[in-house]
């Protein structure tokens, strides 16, 4: 789109003086000007799909090429085109009829809620955008409308995501598509998440708007694919007249024994011979017992389960006193799902409860404890394998002391307080002081429960602090003596270092 050059051009008042148009005879000389005669018809010619003519600009003292079209605009509208310039909507640039004319707009365009209904349309159902027929604003959206008007949008693919330009601002299709429904992208803090997870797929039911956390745990969820040929499916939990009609259990010595089948082939008979009245399973070291059954292998205590006619647990079994090839029925239990029982508790008595039955707490050395624990889950189990029920647990970090507890870390001076006397502080708007200023000794004896204007008071001498107790200074008027204070306030003006000290204290006990 090259600008209109209007410096070449005649006023307007002087292109109504030299021509006049008329649709039956076209541009023609309205009075005559050097060679031309008045009504002959004015020479055109064409060049880069305009008609053209030469005129002797005398203010310029030279031959200018002036466009046909831009002096048909000024006799039809009174005024030249603006610098922008003039198009054809139809795009033939020889028809001068008025109403196939009109100025170019080439400013851009901020895409909204409102006029993105003017460029497009939407399908909510399958998502797809199509190009709308509408007046163009310049030449290159007649010819853009002219190839794509009708016809569905032409995506690139970014990322996985669709996008395309609406008046050359490039968004993702769901972004548009939100813009859309709705008027308005997400307000701040959402995004928009594909429920399907599909980044293809636009349609409005499957787009919804979410937190940043939310949609990465949406992106996180396994998708399912085609499982390779060489992928063994997981054992069907095995039936229990199937087992029966296997095996033969011993209870006393824990063991499952191959029953006698009944000789229809050779092979049975060759079973027979090897295996029937013989104990099943493969027993190596430590290692649960492996039996083949049914074209799969199963681990033994599964069978045993299945043969005393219980249903299949969940959460798998734990064994008792560890030994796995010890198939007894008293020695396996089902495991409970594995959760956090401390933390989801909010009953404080209940949830010291379950603090005691984990650790043990010293009160003289202020050290916790592991205990071996209650067999719930199987990393119960586990645990009491590796547990150490003489050693202190916990670490430092940031000044303080903290104990890891099923899987999280707490600050050892709240477990002490909930341990000994069953208020769990966080839930307070209270918090714990370390009276002797170590935020490492938490010794019952060392605890309290202040508010934090009380705690913020108990803090180490800053380092310009020069007289030795906080909130005591020399008089800044008479230097002998000494003003004690206590948060702004002030306590007096005394005589010695030793009453200024007293005073403080004093006032401290009493905020307490």
């Amino acid at each position: 789109m090259k600008k209109l050059k209007i410096s070449n051009y005649p006023s307007a008042k002087k292109i109504k003086e030299l021509f006049t148009w008329c649709p039956e005879f076209g541009l023609q000389w309205k009075k005559d000007s050097g060679p031309f005669h008045t009504r002959e018809a004015v020479m055109l010619y064409a060049e880069k799909d305009r008609l053209r003519l030469r005129y002797a600009n005398k203010i310029l003292g030279k031959v200018v090429q002036l466009n046909a079209s831009a002096i048909v605009w000024c006799l039809n509208h009174g005024s030249l085109p603006s610098s922008d310039g003039i198009f054809s909507l139809n795009g033939d640039n020889t028809d001068f009829s008025k109403r196939n004319w009109a100025e170019q707009n080439l400013e851009t365009i901020e895409i909204d809620g409102e006029n993105i209904k003017e460029f497009v349309d939407y399908d909510e159902v399958t998502g797809q955008f199509v190009w709308k027929h509408r007046r163009p604003r310049n030449s290159n959206d007649r010819t853009f409308l002219r190839e794509n008007a009708g016809k569905d949008v032409k995506y690139r693919l970014h990322d996985g995501y669709l996008t395309f330009k609406i008046a050359n601002k490039e968004r993702k299709a769901h972004q548009w598509a939100w813009l859309y429904l709705y008027g308005k992208f997400p307000p701040k803090g959402l995004v928009i998440d594909h429920i399907d997870r599909d980044k293809t797929n636009n349609s409005r039911d499957n787009l919804r708007a979410v937190t940043q956390a939310e949609n990465c745990r949406n992106r996180a969820k396994y998708i399912p694919t085609a499982a390779p040929k060489n992928y063994r499916k997981k054992n069907e939990f095995p039936s229990t007249s199937a087992v029966r009609k296997t095996f033969i259990y011993d209870t006393i010595k824990g063991q499952l024994i191959w029953r006698k089948r009944e000789e229809r082939t050779a092979s049975d008979k060759r079973f027979n011979n090897l295996f029937a009245g013989k104990r099943a399973g493969r027993y190596t070291g430590t290692e649960p017992v492996l039996i083949n059954f049914n074209k799969s292998r199963y681990v033994g205590h599964e069978l045993v389960w299945s043969y005393m006619g219980k249903p299949k647990p969940s959460n798998g079994l734990i064994c008792l006193n560890g030994d796995k090839q010890d198939l007894r029925p008293n020695n396996w239990i089902p495991a409970e799902d594995c959760f956090d029982y401390f933390k989801s508790e909010y009953d404080p008595i209940k949830k010291q409860a379950i603090l005691k039955r984990l650790l043990r707490y010293e009160p003289e050395t202020g050290n916790f404890f592991h205990k071996r624990r209650q067999l719930r889950t199987k990393g119960d189990a586990v645990f009491n394998s590796k547990v150490d029920e003489d050693k202190p647990i916990g670490f430092q970090r940031n000044r303080y002391h903290y104990c890891c507890l099923l899987g999280r870390d707490y600050p050892s001076s709240h477990l002490a307080w909930l341990y000994n006397y069953g208020v769990w502080v966080p839930d307070t708007d209270l918090e714990i002081d370390h009276i002797n200023l170590n935020s490492l000794d938490n010794r019952i004896d060392n605890l309290r429960l202040v508010t934090h204007q009380q705690n913020s008071s108990n803090l180490p001498l800053m380092k310009s602090n020069s007289s030795g107790c906080s909130g005591v200074m020399r008089d800044s008027q008479r230097k002998q003596r000494w003003r004690a204070f206590n948060r702004r306030k002030t306590l007096g003006v005394f005589e010695t270092y030793e009453e200024a000290v007293a005073a403080r204290k004093k006032s401290e006990i009493e905020s307490f």
